[in-house]
């Protein structure tokens, strides 16, 4: 007897529960359900914003597939995904299609409420009044609108397809001129002058913004400038310089690349001293062109006020031309000889800063050793920019070679300056 009461009892609690559970569970399963539901689509997102973190490209990739834009359009019904879930055959199938059709239907049995559509009634549904106000109307061009019939092709539509260009191309021309005017009975002295100075600066650079870059600049300046007091040359070369530099690198990280380097300068014209008719320097006298490997440093700031590029190189190799014999001691050669290679190892680092609107320095260090004697040059160019065609320019040159020759009381240290104003153009 006690147990049978204690049967009824039990049976009666079971059936109280039962119908509180009833009485509560709509609420209560419908606000579970939305929960449920929202943590469903936030760990997708975070499992999407994962995977396109560490997205790399393979030619097969997944994340690019199709299979996710339902999850996230309107809420809708497709027959597609319960019958890939009830299909008898088991094709080979992503994976990450199988959990999309899982997803539906778990919202298809779980929260029914939520549908609003049926797959294969989207076609003929109209826009909803939200849509029509987000997506603005499209205007067609003349071209497509006047072929938008029944037999609209794309074929029939001129369509041009351009590959991007990784090439870019600058040049920089500037012509100055300088006079000077002093009358014979000036009381500091000194004679009068007048020179001028033009130069050509092009680059043609390479790009592929991914891994591999080929730069190539040439310069070229040609100044002269006459003197009086030289019986033997009305007018003397001041500067003069043709050099070509041509740069291949591969990246290797964020700042750093992978470099070979060819630098290869010489002169247009034959230099003099004063009051002296023996040739100092000629065209290919010297010619000078060093090969280089290493690494090469690359950095510019965002708003392209300051560039530093530095090639470090732990192998160069230095090939060295005098054309004619006679001045082949003058430039390291030995005697009867035109050619000369050194093994050695350089630096080279340009930089480009922009302090104010009108105002640029560019400079250039160049550092070679062969471990016997030391080239350094330093090349310091501050343009004060007038306007668009007008500038002037501050030249500083210091230079150190202890492989020329030169006189017991001469140093092996050697400066030049100039200052100038003129045309000065960049396209």
């Amino acid at each position: 007897m006690i147990n049978m009461n204690r049967f009824i009892f039990l049976v009666l609690l079971f059936i109280w529960a039962t119908l509180n559970s009833i009485a509560q569970t709509p609420a209560r399963t419908e606000k579970q359900k939305i929960e449920r539901l929202g943590k469903f689509y936030s760990d997708s997102l975070k499992q999407l914003k994962t995977l396109y973190d560490n997205w790399k490209y393979e030619k097969a990739d997944t994340l690019a597939n199709p299979y996710y834009f339902r999850l996230f359009a309107s809420p809708t019904f497709y027959d597609k995904a319960v019958q890939e879930l009830f299909s008898l055959s088991t094709p080979e199938k992503d994976y990450r299609a199988i959990l999309e059709c899982r997803a539906l239907a778990s919202v298809y049995a779980q929260s029914p409420w939520l549908i609003q559509h049926l797959s294969d009634a989207i076609e003929s549904a109209t826009p909803s009044s939200y849509e029509q106000v987000i997506k603005p109307s499209v205007q067609l061009s003349k071209q497509v609108a006047e072929k938008t019939n029944d037999d609209f092709n794309l074929e029939n539509l001129d369509i041009a397809v351009h590959r991007p260009s990784f090439w870019t191309f600058r040049a920089n021309v500037s012509f100055q001129l300088m006079q000077n005017h002093i009358s014979d009975n000036w009381y500091k002295g000194g004679e009068s002058n007048h020179s001028f100075l033009a130069t050509l600066n092009a680059q043609a650079n390479f790009d592929n913004k991914q891994k591999i870059i080929f730069n190539n600049h040439l310069e070229m300046k040609f100044g002269l400038q006459s003197s009086n007091s030289d019986t033997e040359h009305r007018y003397k070369t001041n500067t003069d310089l043709i050099r070509l530099t041509n740069e291949l690198g591969i990246k290797a990280s964020k700042h750093w690349y992978y470099s070979a380097m060819l630098q290869s300068w010489t002169q247009f014209y034959r230099s003099y001293k004063k009051n002296e008719r023996r040739v100092r320097s000629d065209f290919m006298s010297p010619f000078e062109s060093l090969f280089t490997l290493g690494m090469k440093y690359s950095l510019r700031t965002k708003n392209n006020r300051f560039s530093v590029n530095a090639n470090l190189s732990p192998f160069a190799c230095d090939f060295k031309y005098v054309n004619r014999m006679g001045l082949a001691p003058s430039f390291g050669l030995k005697p009867d000889h035109h050619t000369r290679f050194d093994y050695g190892s350089n630096v080279t680092i340009t930089a480009k800063w922009t302090p104010w609107k009108n105002i640029t320095w560019d400079s250039r260090l160049f550092y070679y050793t062969n471990y016997k004697y030391t080239q350094i040059e330093w090349e310091n160019t501050i343009y004060l920019r007038i306007n668009r065609f007008l500038s002037t320019k501050l030249f500083l040159y210091p230079r150190f070679d202890d492989n020329v020759r030169r006189k017991d009381s001469e140093s092996y240290f050697q400066f030049k300056e100039f200052l100038s104003v003129g045309i000065d153009y960049s396209f």
